[in-house]
C-alpha cells in the first residue's frame, strides 16, 4: 500500500482476511462452539489487539 492510501483502499486490502476470519468464525456458531458477534466487531476483537503491537 501507498503510505498515503485511501480508506477505502485500506477497506478493500483488509476485506478478504476480515471475510476469511467471518466465515471462520461463522462456522463455530453454527457448530454451537461460540456465541454470534456482529461481523462489525469481528476487526476489533480479532485484528485490533494484533494491530496495536505490530
Amino acid at each position: 500500500m501507498p503510505p498515503h492510501a485511501d480508506v477505502g483502499d485500506l477497506h478493500d486490502a483488509k476485506e478478504p482476511l476480515r471475510r476469511a476470519i467471518a466465515e471462520w468464525l461463522n462456522l463455530r456458531v453454527a457448530a454451537g462452539e461460540m456465541a454470534p458477534i456482529p461481523e462489525s466487531l469481528i476487526e476489533a476483537l480479532v485484528i485490533g489487539p494484533i494491530a496495536e503491537v505490530s
